[in-house]
């Protein structure tokens, strides 16, 4: 009996399986309900950011609430400054309207719940540590993006108005988003000494 309790624990064990939601922080702007200041409804943001470690983010995590039916999607486009810290001037990396999941923080502001939003780009996007680059976040109707004050990376965000972003910084606001970009996640599997060293 004991043989054939080990046959089968060994089959369930050699099938490839995910151990673990294993997804590395390239960058972070850390979600702090405390340091909620408000939300921003303009068409469009765009918040700095330079990457902790050389290397690939496939997952976008934003914060955001909503005064009618969260969308399906978000518009996201990622892209490479030009040393003027100016996201008018940078290199597009990548855009596009990618699905959204919520997660409910439990937490709410102005009478509505705060989600947070994970876009999975579908690909791996290369970045550089040292090197900056602007998330460019699409904002729809009657939602808005938090932020918090004063800036606590980089530079104040920047808003998209007359066809064009403008600095937050113009209308003496110092504020910064909450976000995080998150790398792909990797599949591990048992190795078969593993799975023999467990018996």
């Amino acid at each position: 009996m004991r043989d054939i309790v080990k046959v089968i624990v060994a089959m369930l064990v050699l099938a490839p399986f995910v151990s673990g939601y294993a997804s590395d922080t390239i960058f972070t702007q850390s979600y702090n309900f405390g340091s909620v200041d408000g939300g921003t409804s303009y068409t469009s943001v765009a918040d700095d950011f330079t990457p902790d470690f050389t290397g690939y983010f496939q997952h976008v995590i934003i914060y955001q609430y909503f005064n009618e039916t969260p969308p399906t999607e978000v518009f996201l486009k990622i892209t490479q400054d030009t040393g003027d810290i100016n996201p008018n001037n940078a290199t597009s990396m990548l855009s596009g309207s990618f699905a959204v999941s919520y997660s409910a923080t439990g937490d709410s502001f102005s009478g509505e719940p705060i989600y947070e939003m994970t876009l999975d780009l579908g690909q791996a996007v290369a970045v550089d540590a040292g090197s900056l680059y602007w998330l460019e976040t699409g904002v729809v109707f009657n939602s808005y993006v938090l932020y918090q004050d004063p800036v606590v990376f980089g530079s104040p965000m920047w808003y998209f108005e007359g066809g064009q972003y403008h600095s937050f910084a113009e209308q003496s606001h110092s504020w910064d988003s909450f976000f995080e970009l998150k790398t792909p996640v990797s599949l591990q599997r048992n190795s078969w000494g593993s799975i023999k060293a467990s018996f």
